[in-house]
């Protein structure tokens, strides 16, 4: 017996079709790691919010996401050092943007381009340090659970990992269709830290829409 009802595979598969075409922070931060850094960069960028999403469905699946909802204190820690991590990596993200290119170092990247474990762990801590994202699974996931189909953790890591998969399908596509652009663009090596400037704006950005209640 399948894990889901496939009955509520249309009605999940247009939900999810209206949830990651709605811009959000994992889109931008995608969108922003492509644009500084190129096709590589977004697809790890993407692999890590992957990553973070089956882990948050075994979190749901767990019971965390409905332990979350009725002890808003841990909901506001959480968010506290999410918001201080994206902080501390818009600030480095401007610094490289901004900071003086040396004369040696004329025409080169003045922003390291950072190796693929930490691009990969941006992704997914990211999302892992918004408590939102988790409160959202815990929501969206037991909409399609059928009592008595299969158990209950299993049912609900099975729908978060379906979920999971689609947003990472439409988000590989959109990394290509960046990255295209981007290479017809030809932007010169020097336009490098026009990126920066942009992830650390886009690191900023998600910071406070972490820690003010008005942008939540």
């Amino acid at each position: 017996m399948m894990p889901i009802d496939v009955a509520l595979l249309p009605t999940f598969l247009l939900a999810c079709l209206a949830l990651v075409v709605i811009p959000g922070p994992d889109m931008a931060l995608i969108t922003a790691y492509t644009v500084a850094q190129g096709r590589r960069a977004g697809l790890l960028c993407t692999a890590g919010i992957a990553l973070a999403g089956v882990m948050l469905a075994a979190l749901v699946a767990s019971g965390l996401g409905g332990v979350l909802q009725v002890m808003p204190a841990w909901v506001a820690i959480i968010k506290a050092i999410g918001a201080i991590y994206l902080l501390c990596l818009g600030i480095q993200s401007l610094y490289g943007a901004w900071r003086p290119t040396s004369v040696k170092g004329a025409g080169l990247p003045t922003a390291p381009q950072g190796n693929g474990w930490a691009i990969l762990m941006r992704g997914c801590l990211g999302n892992l340090t918004n408590p939102k994202a988790l409160l959202f699974f815990s929501l969206f996931l037991p909409q399609f659970v059928v009592p008595g189909h299969a158990a209950l953790p299993l049912q609900l890591i099975s729908w978060g990992v379906l979920l999971t998969a689609l947003a990472a399908i439409f988000n590989v596509l959109l990394v290509c269709l960046l990255a295209s652009i981007r290479q017809r663009w030809q932007m010169p090596r020097q336009a490098s830290r026009l990126g920066d400037g942009v992830l650390g704006v886009v690191f900023v950005g998600l910071a406070a829409r972490l820690a003010l209640p008005r942008i939540n």
